[in-house]
């Protein structure tokens, strides 16, 4: 309750997530910034497509870049359930990313 009291006078964004073994974390950004925002920026600056990028991602602080319309959107098999919706395929638990970016785009 404090906390949000400091951040509210703030542009401080955050979250707060429980983790495994009941453990919590927070991951803290400025209000007007996210990833979705950050790939926007380096996709332009780079003159690279959206439709030529691939996110990768598992947690709530990736949605804003799995929104990103035409970017493919690859989830890890633990994500949270808002990616597992917004993904274009999700990783079996077995699959490596590195295997899985190799085979599918020579990386």
């Amino acid at each position: 309750l404090r906390l949000k009291r400091v951040l509210k006078h703030r542009d401080v964004s955050y979250y707060v997530f429980g983790g495994r073994r009941g453990l919590y974390g927070m991951m803290l950004h400025h209000s007007a910034s996210n990833k979705g925002k950050a790939i926007k920026c380096v996709l332009k600056e780079m003159k690279i497509k959206e439709e030529n990028s691939v996110i990768i991602g598992d947690g709530i602080n990736d949605v804003p870049a799995f929104n990103l319309k035409k970017s493919y959107k690859v989830a890890m098999p633990n994500s949270v359930p808002e990616i597992l919706k917004l993904a274009n395929i999700v990783l079996e638990p077995e699959q490596k990313i590195g295997e899985f970016l190799s085979r599918h785009y020579g990386i």
